[in-house]
């Protein structure tokens, strides 16, 4: 036999025990149950001087696929304390909890408990001051050269800026262009006060000719949301994070929860 033909020959063979194996290997499970905690899911942003909302749901089985209606409970007891005070939580439309006479303050610390059948879950934030400031705002253009050779320029935005220490922030940069592409963020957790120059965030290639900018909104947060910040697209393949456990997402809820309950300040410094 030729050394071709041999060749040939040899291919057909593994060809056949590879369709062999594939076909042997596709069978139908039945009964299998993947491990599953029924928790709370908590979600609520505390903003200084503004009105809130906190949703209140439950995970879901892992191989059931994540809706919204599965995940709403009833009888979900709630409450927030601020200075020794409670503030009773009412369900104000299907998984949202509010409370009308509660305003988050800057430096007022804010402690949520929630229960639901023999679920218990708590978390504590405070609402940070917002002296921050960024100034002297500049756009750089660079023509660059995308993956495909096309020449296209692209946008660098910085600014100086005056943060202070012990806290987290996060900044974008709102653009006036028609493109969808509407934001670039500089997120960081400063230890000490900060005075010098940063650079907000890189605009990508696809923006063509004159470019500008209608405003920076700069947010400070509580110091948790940090790590959630930086490990928030490590959760579980799935339609939504909460539907199963969010495993590696760093969550500031406890007990028998997960989610982020956080306090914030935000500020909007509109650009002439």
């Amino acid at each position: 036999m030729k050394a071709n033909q041999m060749k040939k020959y040899i291919n057909l063979i593994a060809i056949a025990i590879i369709s062999i194996l594939s076909y042997s290997c596709e069978e139908t499970v039945n009964g299998v149950e993947l491990p599953y905690q029924e928790l709370l899911v908590i979600r609520g942003e505390l903003r200084a001087n503004e009105q809130f909302n906190i949703a209140i749901n439950k995970t879901l089985p892992p191989l059931e696929e994540y809706s919204r209606e599965n995940s709403i409970i009833s009888g979900v007891k709630a409450y927030i304390e601020c200075d020794g005070k409670q503030y009773t939580l009412t369900n104000k439309s299907q998984d949202e909890y509010t409370n009308a006479e509660l305003i988050p303050i800057p430096g007022k610390t804010y402690k949520l408990y929630a229960e639901w059948k023999n679920h218990k879950a708590y978390a504590t934030t405070t609402i940070p001051t917002n002296n921050d400031t960024v100034y002297n705002i500049k756009i750089q253009s660079k023509y660059t050269e995308n993956e495909w050779g096309d020449q296209m320029w692209k946008y660098i935005v910085s600014a100086d800026a005056i943060l202070s220490g012990n806290s987290v922030v996060l900044i974008k940069a709102i653009n006036n262009s028609q493109y969808h592409y509407d934001d670039s963020e500089f997120a960081a957790k400063i230890d000490k006060d900060f005075t010098g120059n940063i650079t907000i965030g890189t605009y990508p290639y696809w923006y063509y000719g004159e470019f500008g900018l209608s405003s920076i909104i700069l947010t400070k947060y509580d110091l948790p949301y940090f790590d959630y910040y930086v490990t928030r697209r490590e959760g579980d393949m799935n339609d939504d994070v909460f539907a199963i456990s969010g495993n590696n997402i760093a969550w500031n809820i406890k007990g028998d929860g997960i989610g982020l309950f956080i306090g914030s300040n935000k500020k909007e410094i509109i650009l002439k």
